[in-house]
């Protein structure tokens, strides 16, 4: 048995739809679909969460990511992001070089 694994959104949504297409279709066997599929073995509870998601959840933007999160400031992780790209070519990017950039944001 492969390790537990995240599945990305874009994965999510395939199972989704797996789902809607046949209704019936029980735990192991949304199991071994997944695992046929995606080569990923997810628990129990994620299949429980997958089989409860509103259609409205997929409607995010970027599909390729495995968790969808709230901002708390996106301003300043804008900011912060745009910086990493700027410089990222120039040098090798230190965490410690991040968490000054992140010091010098967030004292503006």
């Amino acid at each position: 048995m492969s390790p537990r694994t995240c599945l990305t959104l874009e994965q999510k949504l395939q199972v989704h739809l797996k789902l809607k297409q046949n209704p019936g279709m029980n735990n192991p066997m949304l199991d071994e679909w997944i695992y046929a599929t995606f080569r990923a073995r997810v628990s129990r509870a994620t299949l429980a969460r997958l089989r409860n998601l509103p259609s409205s959840y997929f409607s995010h933007v970027d599909q390729s990511t495995t968790k969808r999160r709230r901002v708390k400031f996106p301003q300043f992780e804008r900011e912060l992001r745009e910086f990493f790209f700027q410089n990222e070519a120039k040098t090798a990017m230190a965490d410690d070089v991040l968490l000054l950039k992140a010091h010098e944001l967030g004292s503006v």
